[in-house]
């Protein structure tokens, strides 16, 4: 999971120096993906430059995610595209903008990943969602909010309906990971957290 949604970084800007360190950046998380044995690597598309056109980011986009494909097709890897709230990026906030990206590059390494606060956010219907992507679902970020701001809260402690989620994934036979991305806010004292966001979804996943 690349750090990878504010500056230095980014897929899609017009300054070629950057964007190309960008690239270099994600040839590294490959390179170390593949070392650990991970089978997923994340891309979070950004936002546009400040008098950017979107038309213009959205094909400079592309054209990173073709290039980082081809090169992650020497691995084991999938790469999974996660549509965010507007405040992360302008350029893929539903399944449906990512679907589109993977039906233009036509890449069988391209799937998505889910971000239950993402969905909160833009108010994107999980149920549509998870039935549109199929196998193409690779993963899904598990977190919470309050339904207007990204907060990564535990499970249960905002608004969003995990359990809902679930049956959703069970209908549909999915067979990936349930990851809990929690907020920063949490770090100093991450265990109790990280052990009430599991028991939350164990007990969700046993109902």
């Amino acid at each position: 999971m690349p750090a990878f949604y504010r500056y230095p970084h980014s897929l899609s800007l017009p300054n070629d120096v950057v964007r190309q360190d960008s690239l270099d950046y994600m040839r590294q998380c490959a390179d170390n993906a593949a070392i650990l044995g991970a089978k997923i690597l994340l891309v979070v598309p950004s936002h546009t430059l400040y008098g950017q056109h979107v038309e213009d980011a959205r094909l400079r986009l592309l054209d990173s995610i073709d290039w980082i494909c081809r090169y992650v097709s020497q691995y084991e890897l999938s790469l999974g595209i996660e549509p965010a709230n507007k405040m992360v990026s302008d350029l893929v906030n539903t399944s449906s903008d990512a679907l589109k990206i993977i039906t233009e590059l036509k890449h069988d390494n391209l799937g998505i990943v889910l971000d239950t606060g993402h969905l909160n956010l833009t108010k994107e219907s999980a149920e549509a969602a998870v039935k549109n992507l199929g196998d193409l679902l690779l993963q899904v970020h598990v977190n919470d909010n309050d339904g207007f701001h990204q907060q990564n809260l535990i499970p249960g402690d905002g608004t969003f309906d995990n359990g809902g989620l679930i049956e959703l994934l069970r209908a549909t036979d999915y067979g990936g990971f349930l990851s809990a991305e929690l907020a920063w806010d949490y770090s100093l004292d991450p265990v109790p957290a990280i052990r009430k966001a599991a028991e939350r979804l164990r007990d969700l996943l046993q109902q």
